[in-house]
């Protein structure tokens, strides 16, 4: 009984451990459809991370938190058009983003089809 008890108390340490380790970086993701019609399959794609934007009214705007992947020098837009189109836009992240930025990366598209990056810092 007694070296069930150690197990479970060690498989508890190495969880909250686990969980510990994994780094956030102090900034967030949007995707912004921009344009007057709805896009499906939106998402912002570099390394490893995938925003999972998804379905966009017009004027909407979707946020990943605090994701555990440093600011990117480019990434990937993407998103299907009404008429089942997917578009690919790579655009420059890093040279828009401040040094020391804490706020959102925002990815906006356009009714042109064209991508617009902004770095919105948070208030202070």
């Amino acid at each position: 009984m007694r070296t069930f008890g150690r197990v479970w108390c060690v498989m508890i340490l190495m969880a909250f451990w686990g969980c510990t380790s994994m780094q956030s970086y102090p900034y967030d993701v949007s995707i912004k459809n921009g344009g007057r019609v709805a896009l499906t399959d939106a998402n912002v794609v570099y390394g490893q991370f995938k925003s999972g934007g998804g379905n966009l009214l017009s004027g909407s705007t979707s946020v990943y938190s605090h994701p555990e992947h440093p600011i990117p020098r480019e990434a990937t837009v993407e998103w299907r058009t009404p008429d089942g189109t997917l578009h690919k836009k790579t655009v420059e992240v890093k040279s828009v983003v401040p040094k020391d930025f804490k706020g959102e990366i925002q990815f906006e598209i356009d009714d042109d089809n064209g991508v617009t990056v902004r770095a919105i810092s948070e208030p202070r």
